[in-house]
């Protein structure tokens, strides 16, 4: 073969490649949960990524020598990040901690702010790790994504009312034979949890996700 025409050949399935890979991710459904965890994977995958790049911004009383231990790296990573905006969206990145039944929780992603009907809320998306009997024998962790819908409780704290994926962690949280009616015995029904599904869980998520991947970040930074 000529070795203009290999170089063409190389330069093309690279080019294609880039391209499908690019694709993929628009090619996504935001609205349908495998296109939500998928971009939920990007996220986290980037959060982690980005502090093994730059370890400086790990939280300095953990040291990055744990990184090898899910749990104590994403506690640095995360203490590191939260409450930052990230560079590619008008999002923030989180870290949150909360005691269980046995034991703790934790959840690792991004939070939005956001008004919708002239009430404040607050989204947070993320990967969720919830270990019982810590240190013991039966010591057991459980992974799930979560989709925390908070409304301002009127003392300015948040207090959460809605989990738009299902506990199990495998589907949205709707009701049975549906796929979009969020409707809740528990959460009252001034909250329009459908429009906000719609245009933050999904839409707006799902553009975060999308202008990550346009940066390039974090193999830019």
């Amino acid at each position: 073969m000529h070795p203009c025409k290999a170089v063409f050949l190389t330069f093309l399935v690279v080019s294609t490649f880039l391209w499908a890979s690019s694709q993929a991710v628009f090619a996504r459904n935001d609205l349908k949960f495998d296109g939500f965890r998928a971009n939920l994977n990007d996220i986290i995958s980037g959060m982690s990524t980005y502090c093994k790049k730059q370890p400086g911004v790990m939280d300095s009383a953990i040291s990055a020598a744990t990184s090898n231990d899910i749990d104590l790296f994403r506690k640095a990573c995360g203490q590191g990040l939260r409450s930052n905006a990230t560079p590619f969206g008008d999002w923030q990145f989180l870290y949150s901690t909360r005691t269980v039944d046995d034991g703790h929780g934790t959840v690792y992603g991004v939070l939005k702010r956001f008004t919708y009907d002239n009430r404040s809320y607050l989204l947070a998306i993320g990967e969720e790790r919830i270990t019982r009997y810590p240190g013991q024998t039966g010591e057991k962790t459980d992974t799930r994504p979560v989709a925390l819908l908070n409304i301002e409780n009127g003392t300015s704290k948040w207090q959460q009312v809605f989990d738009f994926v299902r506990y199990d962690g495998l589907s949205w949280n709707v009701r049975e034979g549906s796929i979009s009616d969020f409707s809740s015995a528990n959460v009252a029904d001034d909250i329009p949890l459908h429009g906000i599904w719609q245009r933050y869980v999904a839409n707006d998520f799902g553009n975060l996700v999308a202008s990550m991947k346009d940066m390039d970040w974090p193999n830019r930074n």
